[in-house]
């Protein structure tokens, strides 16, 4: 070791720069000399666009340097995963209390009573954007009538780039709908879109198009079909036009979002994925494939349109046994690491005809053709198809046959890539489905996550929730061959199991542990029925029974995330001089010392506009916190059905103890 650190700083920047994130943060433990690798620039830099330039953390880093520099993304990045992989969250707090929510791109959106509260979580927001529900509708509906303002049914369905789309239904009128787009940054009603039916809507949007769909179209043999449209934003008239939309959803067959298809906008790009391809199975069917479509969203037409042909995105084969469908889930997204469009599957399946259930994740590159591609499902692969099946983590490609009743076994691929499956645990060990809340898997550190309710051997009555984590990491030392290995002996030699691992941590007889109890009483703070999601970085549920108002509550994994008055674990916590809207706001950090927010680059900064209204800045925009006092943002602004306040849960005793804790200190 001395004499590595006799090594010139050349020669330690080009041996280091070639680590991965978990090397690199290892060796910056061993030694002070070494501290300095996680506050270099140069090298984190070069390391975060190696290993992780698809994070949240590397953009931010490239598109703000001077706030957000790269050795803070990489740490943050390293310190995320690391507290997924281990079950040991940063943050566990109380954010709100609601009659329904949306969780979406590190925001939360909820509706209380007439209002539609929505609260900027992943840059620790100090202020909550509010929209009056009625003055909205009112603004925006021609028929809206106030006598009717009990009768009405609004739910936020999607949330991105700073615009909302919320559904607004009358009961006596089912199953029709009204699509209401709003940008509340700028209190401007983007446009209005009825809905004959609204069954199964779902939202997808970026700046500059939005895409919306239902499942209310009927075919030719009476099933119901997908059908779509899209919206852009006329750069000339600042104004949202419907566009011309062509392309056909007939083969996509999933019914249900996020677990047999999912469509998502991706760069600039719409896709859509579904693991159903018919609505009967054929005894003859012993493959199956995706079905698989991507087209630019500024022009949302069949020609240029990529539809994958059959044949073209091997899924499974019926040897490898029934599917628990309870637990599917079905996703596309950008892998952080590559960069590269990934389908990510989990499945709860009979593994080749084992007398146990197994949990397995798989991941499989995106291979699509080009969009004037013509092929016949009985001839061989052309070669653009052939070349891309490079990386879709088979071992052998499956060939599209003619033929209806012969079957090969050489058709199907012998194994899959192991580094693209995961096994969980079995189902002897999984939780039960009716105890499970949320299921998550992060391909950034390979983790299974499943919320669940977990309740004491003593008090098997009384209402636990727990994260429960399943992670693998690969084995030190130079990766065996595993060339020839079947998959499951091909991932027994290059990866550890890491166990399952439960939080909270209540060790016997720990329960009465008052920071236990308190701990407990944040995360069931009401008992009753529970919904939740997550994201990459973030859990978010709420709690609550009947007619009663539901707890919002946050765990974060983002050691970024700092909301105010949150106390450390160990109890202590500064409460804030001065609570009016717009003051700097102090409040214990997570080593248990004041941290003004007005110094840290995540919160809010503060000001005032010409005209003495005071804004604050997140992400580079400017928002007015008194729409009415300053006449520079437009009559739309001050017809006051937005504003902004303190977040709610900041309105309650912010001195009581368990509100929530940061669990870093």
């Amino acid at each position: 070791m001395a004499y590595i650190q006799r090594l010139p700083y050349e020669i330690v920047s080009y041996v280091v720069s070639n680590l991965s994130l978990d090397d690199l943060f290892n060796l910056s433990q061993t030694c002070k000399h070494f501290g300095f690798l996680l506050k270099e620039d140069s090298i984190c830099r070069a390391i975060i666009k190696r290993e992780a330039p698809g994070s949240a953390e590397a953009q931010r880093a490239d598109t703000s340097p001077a706030i957000w520099p790269y050795p803070r993304a990489l740490r943050t990045v390293m310190k995320r995963r690391r507290a997924i992989a281990e079950a040991d969250p940063y943050l566990v707090a109380v954010v709100g209390i609601c009659d329904s929510f949306k969780y979406s791109q590190g925001t939360l959106l909820y509706v209380l009573g007439n209002e539609l509260r929505i609260f900027d979580l992943h840059s620790s927001s100090t202020q909550e954007v509010v929209v009056d529900i009625q003055q909205l509708l009112r603004k925006c509906l021609a028929d809206y009538d106030d006598d009717d303002s009990d009768d009405y049914d609004f739910k936020v369905v999607h949330y991105a780039c700073g615009i909302v789309s919320c559904l607004y239904s009358i009961p006596e009128e089912e199953p029709a709908g009204t699509l209401v787009v709003f940008k509340p940054s700028s209190a401007q009603v983007l446009f209005t879109h009825y809905l004959p039916a609204k069954y199964r809507l779902f939202v997808r949007n970026d700046r500059e198009h939005l895409c919306y769909g239902t499942h209310s179209g009927i075919g030719a043999d009476g099933h119901r079909r997908w059908e779509l449209g899209a919206y852009k934003r006329s750069r000339r008239t600042d104004s949202w036009i419907p566009m011309e939309f062509n392309i056909s959803f007939d083969r996509f067959r999933g019914t249900d979002i996020n677990s047999n298809i999912s469509f998502e906008i991706i760069n600039n790009h719409f896709y859509a994925i579904s693991s159903v391809s018919a609505f009967h199975v054929r005894e003859f069917d012993f493959n199956a494939y995706f079905s698989c479509l991507r087209f630019p969203l500024h022009k949302p037409t069949h020609s240029v349109a990529q539809i994958t042909f059959k044949g073209h995105m091997w899924r499974r084969n019926h040897r490898e046994g029934p599917i628990d469908d309870r637990w599917s889930g079905l996703r596309i997204e950008e892998n952080e690491d590559t960069r590269q469009i990934e389908v990510l599957e989990s499945r709860k399946e009979w593994v080749f005809g084992r007398n146990k259930l197994i949990r397995t994740h798989y991941r499989k590159p995106l291979a699509l053709p080009p969009a004037d591609a013509d092929w016949d499902e009985g001839e061989d692969e052309p070669e653009y198809y052939r070349g891309s099946l490079q990386s879709t983590g088979l071992r052998k490609k499956p060939r599209c046959t003619t033929s209806t009743t012969d079957y090969e076994d050489d058709e199907t691929p012998s194994s899959r890539d192991p580094h693209m499956v995961h096994h969980s645990d079995n189902g002897l060990s999984l939780p039960q489905t009716h105890r499970t809340f949320v299921r998550a898997y992060y391909s950034s550190c390979q983790s299974f996550l499943d919320f669940v309710n977990d309740p004491s051997s003593r008090e098997p009555g009384q209402q636990r929730l727990r994260i429960r984590i399943r992670s693998r990491k690969l084995k030190k030392g130079q990766s065996p061959s595993v060339d020839g290995l079947q998959t499951n002996d091909a991932i027994g030699k290059l990866y550890d199991d890491q166990g399952t691992t439960m939080w909270p941590r209540y060790a016997e007889g720990s329960e009465k542990d008052p920071r236990n109890q308190q701990l407990h009483g944040i995360m069931n703070r009401v008992l009753g029925k529970i919904h939740g999601t997550s994201d990459d970085r973030s859990l978010v549920y709420s709690t609550g029974g009947g007619d009663e108002k539901h707890v919002l509550v946050l765990i974060s994994f983002d050691p970024s995330i700092r909301l105010e008055n949150v106390p450390a674990w160990n109890g202590r916590i500064k409460v804030a001089s001065n609570t009016t809207p717009g003051a700097q706001q102090s409040a214990y950090c997570r080593c248990g010392g004041v941290r003004v927010p007005s110094t840290n680059p995540l919160r809010p900064q503060t000001g005032m506009c010409t005209n003495n209204a005071p804004v604050f800045s997140a992400h580079g925009e400017m928002h007015i916190l008194n729409y009415q006092s300053c006449s520079s943002v437009g009559a739309a602004i001050r017809d006051c059905w937005v504003k902004l306040e303190r977040p709610l849960y900041t309105q309650w005793n912010i001195q009581h103890p368990s509100q929530g804790f940061d669990l870093s200190a």
